[in-house]
């Protein structure tokens, strides 16, 4: 199973430094990162996520500031859903429904 989530975390190339990423799609063998960058498809990685050992990845795919990362070693499923109540995905906000002329102004 696939979650939605909004998790901070760091990713780490080989011979790089740590840079942060917001994971927004989490399973038990890979996630989905959004990074703001390219990674190195294919390179090794190091994932840093909070309360866990950073784990060993693999970066599947990257494209369009986002990447696909395969865990070396699967999550467990309780720990999977344990992050995914912690970090849920933000639904998006509706649209605003205040009139241009509501009478709110700025200070």
């Amino acid at each position: 199973m696939r979650w939605p989530v909004r998790l901070p975390a760091g990713i780490r190339e080989a011979g790089s430094c740590v840079l942060d990423v917001t994971i927004v799609s989490l399973a038990v063998t890979d996630c989905r990162l959004r990074a703001g960058f390219r990674l190195a498809e294919g390179r090794g990685a190091r994932l840093w996520i909070p309360a866990l050992a950073p784990l060993g990845c693999r970066i599947m795919w990257s494209r369009d500031g986002q990447a696909g990362v395969e865990f070396d070693q699967r999550l467990h499923p309780a720990v999977v859903q344990h992050l995914a109540r912690l970090y849920p995905a933000e639904p998006e906000a509706p649209p605003s429904t205040r009139s241009a002329n509501s009478g709110w102004r700025p200070i």
